[in-house]
């Protein structure tokens, strides 16, 4: 195989991706899980802008999470300059996009919302939807800069282009998402800091 032809598959369906710092979500999050990361603010800030009060938290694993509390829940933690929470509360959408404006003011904001029928990933900055767009339909993305992680978005596996090639990539498109952020922005998430003691507490109401 040529140089060339090593570019347009790794352009193509992913079929040649190797694997993932991120290949655990799809393992312990199979169905439904909504992870965010906030620049440069404290996973204290992240669960007041849920609704909650950081003196109410406790540091659980992500199994004692489920005996203790249940559901609903936010887990909140740290990894490198950005703040990260995972959300299980089912906030509704509107209440969802109030929280993303909120955090990402004077930052910048990653998220995927991700549920058993679709996922969709959001990316503002400073309060302003800056890229969107579901993971398999890449290539329809909304946004003031739609195209911001294209060459990232390729480089990671997802089809950012309308293509005839219908064969299944190996790399999930969610993972996809994630592998992206980090070829991007840097940002990484071990299972055992995700899986590991983190501030965690049930939402408040909407605001």
């Amino acid at each position: 195989m040529t140089d060339g032809d090593h570019e347009s598959a790794s352009r193509g369906s992913g079929r040649m991706q190797e694997g993932s710092g991120w290949d655990w979500i799809d393992e312990d999050y199979p169905i439904a899980f909504t992870p965010m990361f906030v620049r440069a603010v404290t996973p204290e800030r992240v669960i007041e802008a849920f609704g909650a009060d950081p003196a109410d938290a406790e540091l659980l694993t992500a199994e004692a999470t489920g005996l203790t509390l249940g559901y609903p829940w936010v887990r909140a933690g740290r990894a490198d300059e950005w703040a990260f929470a995972f959300d299980n509360s089912s906030v509704g959408f509107s209440e969802l996009g109030r929280i993303a404006r909120e955090l990402s003011a004077g930052t910048d904001l990653a998220l995927l919302d991700s549920g058993p029928n679709m996922d969709y990933f959001y990316y503002l900055i400073d309060g302003t939807e800056v890229t969107s767009f579901e993971p398999l339909l890449a290539h329809d993305r909304g946004g003031s800069d739609p195209d911001r992680f294209v060459p990232q978005m390729r480089q990671a596996g997802l089809r950012v282009d309308r293509s005839r090639d219908r064969a299944r990539p190996q790399r999930s498109p969610r993972v996809g998402v994630l592998e992206m952020l980090t070829l991007a922005l840097g940002i990484r998430l071990p299972r055992e800091v995700a899986m590991g003691p983190l501030l965690t507490v049930e939402p408040g109401p909407p605001a």
